[in-house]
């Protein structure tokens, strides 16, 4: 049986035919509605499945993505998620008002909204910013990746548009030799902890806080607030090592063999103590270079920009802007 749904003032249809989930507006009359219901139940009944054609309003497509995405995503990355769908939205209506299916959205479409936004921008004389403009289109391209989740379309029409060109920023980083000659020498518990916030992308603090009660050996994963942290393969080792000799597994993981507490200013003395005695003096270098290796690593393994966040334990979605010079520009960068 179908079901009849009323976004704001307007009902729509939805009913299975094929193995697949179908949408349709139905107007504001709730009779209406009802009788259409009845009459493509009908046709499902006597098998006039051709009759059938698989679209999604776009109202109706946007209201679905951000039903489901409200049970993936942080609250912050939501209202970012609904301003741009609110913003693409406006766009659509006052420039493309012919344009009302999912499935009426194409390349063209995209490449004119982000014109759209670039001039928007500057007649109202702000600064036309690139990471604004890019994480527009990012957000974009994971809307309708949901699209393409529920068979609506088969392809991204974001991935044919190409992102802005950021500023150049040079960020000082360590190379693999390096952080392997770090994890050799540098003595536990501060070893363990560099390494699961350089391989498992945890925050100082939550690798001060772990417990072992957090750690699945079974599914390699660590449980910290709402996500499941996958443990990286050089952590998982020493993780098993350390669980071996441990007496006490109510006691942080990361304590010294004296029982001390960890702390992220011992932390952060210890690691630049390190990067002095190795001649690796840039001076913003810091412990903060560890995580954001991780989330760059992320972007360089073609992870969606929304499974970013939620693997590195990001509120606010915006914020992976911030790694802007290593997100895909182009559709043949996203090739995995």
């Amino acid at each position: 049986m179908g079901q009849i749904h009323k976004i704001g003032d307007e009902y729509y249809i939805e009913f299975s035919a094929r193995g697949l989930l179908y949408q349709q507006k139905a107007g504001k009359d709730l009779g209406q509605a009802e009788g259409l219901l009845r009459s493509i139940e009908e046709k499902i009944a006597k098998g006039e499945l051709q009759t059938i054609v698989r679209e999604i309003d776009l109202d109706i497509f946007f209201t679905e993505f951000l039903k489901y995405a409200k049970t993936q995503n942080h609250p912050i990355t939501i209202r970012r998620l609904s301003a741009t769908i609110e913003h693409f939205g406006v766009y659509i209506r006052t420039h493309q008002p012919d344009v009302k299916k999912l499935s009426q959205i194409t390349p063209r479409i995209v490449e004119d909204y982000k014109l759209y936004g670039i001039t928007m921008r500057a007649k109202d004389n702000r600064p036309v910013n690139p990471k604004v403009i890019n994480l527009t289109l990012l957000l974009l391209r994971e809307v309708f990746e949901y699209g393409i989740k529920i068979a609506f379309i088969n392809g991204n029409p974001t991935l044919h548009v190409r992102l802005l060109d950021t500023a150049s920023s040079i960020k000082p980083d360590l190379t693999d030799d390096q952080l392997s000659d770090m994890f050799d020498k540098i003595p536990q518990p501060y070893r363990l902890a560099f390494m699961l916030m350089r391989y498992s992308g945890l925050r100082p603090v939550e690798a001060i806080n772990l417990t072992w009660q957090q750690i699945d050996f079974n599914r390699n994963v660590i449980f910290i607030r709402n996500r499941e942290v996958p443990i990286a393969p050089q952590a998982m080792a020493a993780l098993k090592e350390l669980e071996c000799r441990v007496i006490d597994h109510k006691a942080p993981v990361l304590v010294s063999e004296s029982g001390e507490s960890m702390t992220v200013d011992g932390m952060q003395g210890v690691f630049l103590s390190f990067l002095r005695k190795c001649g690796y003096t840039h001076k913003n270098l810091g412990l903060s270079v560890l995580r954001r290796q991780f989330v760059e690593g992320l972007f360089k393994k073609r992870l969606s920009l929304l499974g970013i966040a939620r693997i590195s334990g990001i509120d606010d979605v915006g914020k992976l802007m911030y790694y802007s010079l290593v997100i895909p520009i182009t559709r043949e960068d996203m090739k995995v």
